[in-house]
């Protein structure tokens, strides 16, 4: 049974995926409080290519001012705010062009 601890969020689960695919991760067990680089491993190189896999699958750009070294959890909550700002971005644009959706 998952404990709320334990369970991950579609977003969270997605960046996994994503590190997954960047890095083989031998034993590591992780927790959506571990850290990309201190917990994780992930070398400064395969922090820019998780984070460009993140963008090109979100539609978001993610800032460089984002630690590197930040938590999935709070990469997980970056990510869902910065969707849900560009869906309000397109949803006004569309308004404001007179385009239905």
């Amino acid at each position: 049974m998952n404990t709320p601890e334990s369970t991950f969020s579609k977003t969270e689960e997605k960046i996994i995926k994503i590190i997954t695919k960047t890095i083989s991760l031998n034993n590591i067990k992780i927790s959506k409080f571990s850290r990309l680089n201190s917990d994780i491993g992930l070398t400064s190189l395969d922090t820019y290519e998780v984070f460009m896999n993140l963008e090109t699958d979100f539609g978001i750009e993610i800032p460089s001012f984002i630690s590197t070294d930040i938590s999935i959890s709070d990469l997980a909550s970056y990510i869902d705010t910065a969707v849900q700002r560009q869906a309000i971005k397109e949803n006004m644009r569309a308004k404001t062009h007179g385009i239905k959706k």
